[in-house]
């Protein structure tokens, strides 16, 4: 007799199994976030002596539209990111920050197709298109780009194809050779590998190689990976600018595109990873330091609502029943419910008994309320027992937590389908790829007014090669002139075409104008109180679309100098310098500000600005003090021209100033008692002479 039984196969998620959900699923978090750090101070000799250390944090929450910080405790009281000690007595200086923040998973919401190329993007994010040592744009990184940006006319769509492209080509691999250290973006296209750092390397890489500019995030993040033994720990991702929307996140490494779980906390934005995560300044005599490892702590204080399911699942199954070995079809509807673009990673439930022909768990980029197919091929196992029949329930789950199932049987009476029956209801997802080759070279910058020159190359003749309509035919080489004429990042587009196909490819460039800096709005508080503050202030200018970069400052006046640096001056700085009237001197006060920077083709230019003002009606008393002051500030300067440091030329200028008025007083003193015994002699001698000539009288 033959048997017949109901096998239920069927797939449940930890979700189901445990009963908590897991924590990227919450649509926000609040956390503490606890960044620690120690220096032992290692004296030399028993009369070692710091006069400062500073500790400047780079790794530092910030808010955001998805991360707000609701309360902070940092010991010492930082000054932004530095954190200072004045003259420490204690061998370890402790670092201590607490951070409450509230995280989400809050999108950036493109709710409209931003045009690719990318054209005339503002100078100030300039830097984010340019390579680096680990963000290096080689020959392959570039010709990778050009592939993939072909036929795609929509940032949002150009960005899901480069993240897609990486998750099936590079896989993470927490080796000793990466994990401690952070390759370049070609190193991780050579050797198909990388931890999180290298993995967003390149796709920063391929994105800028295409005139996007894309910038490193470093935070810290969760993950449930049995790679890990602590779940949260430091992490890197990217973030894309689109114009008109700002910065928008892609995590490669979790497969989040467009934006990111709450359990992301953001601490740095750089143009790559190899920025420091902390530097230490000192300065004293006698000693050495050993800074501990940063100690970072992330705590959960409460869970928000779960996230609402941004698409609606639809999954049915070509045939409702097959024979053992027969090919079926599962096909899913995803269905956008949002009014902008969103990227959706579902998966498929698995069961032993199906072999899976592609991956189980597929993304998909979809519009403002459109919907788009995905498949799943499978192939029953042709060697289960027949005397059974099979009903296999098959679910999909969405990231964002949609979900669908369908159910299919398996049994000996029904048909059996092959692969290529199947896979004709597929639809095509694969891009045709086309070898034709074409290299373009020129220069990054230009002066606007100026002319781009472009000299394309390619190994084998083409049968045209064109700059817009401009089109050289039947050669291997082009030349082509542009106008700089828009400043800010540029793209244009050259057209090769062959037998094979035409094919598209991106430069970029960026037009600028000559950086400038001028002095404005220069002041100063007149009449000041001694014992009071004068206030200069001033405006330094950038008068240019370009970034004046090496610009130093210095104020000087005869009491004193400060000095700042930037390294790039990207917008208008104010000042407000306060001036004690104690480091006056007698009479007017003439200070000047002197501007050194220079422009965009590294030619230095120097300009000056300068003000005045005087004390307030003084009493003898503090007259006396202001001389003072001005004959130890000359006495100290002194000191120095001899390489003494200001801080010992502190503690001996009032001794040495002593010494000398104790020499000039002694000097006076004997000058006038000798000019005065002088003048008693005289006196005395005349008076003798007098008295001789009234006795011959």
């Amino acid at each position: 007799m033959r048997k017949y039984a109901l096998i239920i196969l069927f797939f449940l998620s930890l979700a189901v199994v445990t009963g908590v959900e897991p924590i990227y699923h919450y649509a926000d978090l609040t956390l503490e976030q606890s960044i620690d750090n120690d220096v032992v101070i290692v004296p030399t000799q028993s009369n070692y002596n710091i006069q400062y250390f500073d500790i400047n944090l780079f790794l530092f929450p910030m808010n955001s539209y998805r991360q707000t910080i609701l309360s902070s405790e940092l010991n010492p009281e930082p000054e932004g990111q530095l954190f200072h000690w004045a003259y420490p007595q204690e061998r370890t200086l402790q670092l201590r920050t607490a951070f409450t923040l509230k995280t989400s998973n809050e999108p950036v919401k493109i709710t409209e197709k931003v045009p690719f190329p990318l054209k005339s993007l503002p100078l100030s994010i300039t830097e984010y298109v340019q390579q680096t040592e680990s963000i290096d744009t080689n020959a392959d990184i570039r010709s990778l780009a050009q592939s993939l940006a072909q036929d795609t006319d929509d940032l949002f769509e150009l960005e899901f194809k480069i993240s897609q492209w990486i998750n099936k080509h590079i896989s993470y691999n927490l080796s000793t050779v990466t994990a401690e250290a952070n390759y370049p973006a070609s190193w991780v296209l050579d050797n198909g590998y990388g931890v999180c750092d290298e993995i967003t390397n390149l796709f920063i890489a391929i994105n800028r190689a295409l005139g996007v500019p894309a910038r490193f995030v470093s935070g810290i993040a969760y993950s449930d990976s049995i790679l890990f033994t602590e779940k949260w720990g430091n992490h890197g991702w990217a973030e894309v600018y689109f114009p008109e929307y700002g910065w928008v996140p892609y995590d490669v490494t979790y497969q989040e595109y467009g934006e990111i779980d709450a359990t992301h906390i953001s601490l740095e934005k750089a143009i790559d990873g190899t920025s420091p995560s902390v530097e230490y300044r000192t300065k004293g005599l006698y000693y050495n330091f050993e800074p501990t490892a940063l100690d970072f702590t992330t705590d959960i204080i409460s869970y928000g609502a779960l996230r609402t399911p941004k698409t609606e699942l639809d999954l049915s199954v070509k045939e409702s029943s097959v024979d053992f070995g027969s090919y079926n079809l599962f096909e899913l509807d995803v269905e956008n419910l949002r009014d902008y673009y969103v990227v959706e990673t579902v998966a498929i439930a698995r069961a032993a008994e199906l072999e899976y022909v592609n991956t189980i768990q597929q993304s998909v980029m979809l519009a403002p309320h459109e919907t788009k197919k995905l498949f799943w091929l499978i192939h029953v196992d042709p060697d289960l027992d027949k005397n059974y029949i099979y009903t296999f329930p098959i679910g999909a789950y969405s990231l964002s937590g949609s979900e669908d199932e369908t159910a299919f049987s398996v049994l000996s009476r029904s048909k059996k389908y092959s692969e290529s029956y199947m896979s004709q209801f597929m639809e095509e997802q694969d891009e045709k790829i086309i070898s034709l080759s074409l290299d373009c070279e020129h220069e990054q910058n230009y002066l606007l007014g100026s002319e781009v020159m472009l000299h394309c190359e390619s190994p084998t003749i083409l049968e045209s090669i064109c700059l817009v309509d401009n089109c050289v035919t039947n050669t291997k080489t082009a030349d082509f002139t542009i106008p700089a004429e828009t400043i800010g990042i540029n793209t244009a587009i050259v057209t090769a075409q062959n037998s094979e196909g035409t094919k598209k490819n991106f430069f970029t460039y960026q037009v600028i104008d000559q950086a400038k800096i001028v002095i404005g709005n220069i002041s100063i508080t007149q009449n000041v109180p001694f014992e009071s503050f004068a206030t200069l202030k001033l405006d330094l200018k950038k008068n240019s679309s370009a970034n004046p970069k090496n610009v130093t400052m210095k104020l000087t006046h005869e009491m004193l100098e400060k000095e700042w640096f930037f390294s790039y001056l990207e917008k208008d700085k104010s000042f407000e310098i306060e001036l004690p009237a104690q480091g006056y001197v007698l009479g007017t006060n003439e200070f000047t500000v002197i501007v050194e920077y220079e422009d965009s083709q590294g030619v230095s230019h120097t300009i000056n600005a300068t003000t005045s003002s005087s004390l307030a009606p003084l009493t003898a008393a503090q007259k006396m003090i202001i001389t003072y002051n001005t004959y130890a500030a000359k006495v100290i300067s002194f000191m120095m021209r001899f390489g003494i440091e200001r801080y010992y030329a502190e503690i001996i200028a009032p001794a040495t100033i002593m010494i000398i008025l104790f020499v000039l007083v002694t000097i006076i003193k004997n000058g006038i008692y000798l000019s005065l015994q002088g003048r008693i002699v005289e006196v005395k001698q005349v008076t003798a002479k007098e008295k001789k000539k009234g006795k011959k009288k």
